[in-house]
């Protein structure tokens, strides 16, 4: 169901085809800033945010969760459930 062998995709770049397939530019063609800077941003939005009570946007977990390599496997479902999807993956995601 996935487009890759092992039968699971990356979200980061399933999201990039769909932002390039609604007209937008990719995600990738933004400017990146090193992860180790936008640690150190993080860890002083903590601090900000630990000596103000202001939960600000960025901050470690903020930063965690958007950097994590996500990926989804259904063989689980198919296994446990019996579930088979309705369409393939290439036809509901073109």
């Amino acid at each position: 169901t996935h487009p890759h062998p092992e039968g699971y995709s990356i979200f980061w770049k399933e999201l990039d085809e769909a932002v390039v397939g609604m007209g937008f530019n990719s995600l990738y063609s933004k400017m990146a800033l090193p992860l180790f800077l936008l640690r150190i941003v993080a860890f002083i939005c903590d601090a900000i945010s630990a000596v103000t009570g202001k939960k600000l946007k960025l901050g470690s977990f903020t930063l965690r969760m958007l950097t994590i390599h996500r990926w989804f496997r259904i063989t689980s479902a198919q296994e446990d459930l019996g579930y088979e999807p309705i369409v393939s993956y290439k036809e509901g995601w073109p």
